[in-house]
Formats: structure tokens, C-alpha cells, sequence
């Protein structure tokens, strides 16, 4: 499987939005990162960043806020952050 083509690039409007707006199911995390090029990887941290406590993003500082932001405009009561 070649290596998905935005790799280390910020993500577009609106797309953290539409992975917060799904289930974190294993489906849906195959099919965003097919839609959105990025790694499951990539968007398993996103969901990770919105619901867990736990080391990941700590360095991580503008998209934490950047999550917090699409939590807060899709109402978004629960997660760690």
C-alpha cells in the first residue's frame, strides 16, 4: 500500500469536523484515511487527541487546539480535553 500523500501536512477545513463527526469504529478509520490520503495512524491520534488521556499530543500544541476547536463547534460534551 503506497504511503498516504499528505503526510506531515495540516489538515484541510473542516476535516477534522467530519472524523470527529463519525464513530471511531475501525471502518471508519480505514475510510477516512482513504478519503482524507492520511495514515489510520493519523486519524486514530485525532481521536486519541478528542477522547483519551494519555501522553500522545503533548507536543502537539496547535492541533490539540485546533481539535478542541471542531469539538466545540460540533457540541462535543466528552473527551479528555
Amino acid at each position: 500500500m503506497p504511503s498516504p500523500s499528505r503526510k506531515g501536512e495540516e489538515y484541510r477545513e473542516g476535516e477534522l469536523d467530519h472524523i470527529l463527526s463519525l464513530a471511531p469504529t475501525q471502518g471508519n478509520i480505514k475510510l477516512l484515511g482513504k478519503l482524507l490520503e492520511r495514515s489510520e495512524k493519523a486519524i486514530q491520534i485525532v481521536y486519541k487527541i478528542a477522547y483519551e488521556q494519555g501522553p500522545f499530543g503533548k507536543t502537539a500544541d496547535v492541533q490539540v487546539r485546533k481539535i478542541q476547536a471542531s469539538k466545540k463547534r460540533l457540541g462535543i460534551k466528552i473527551g479528555s480535553r
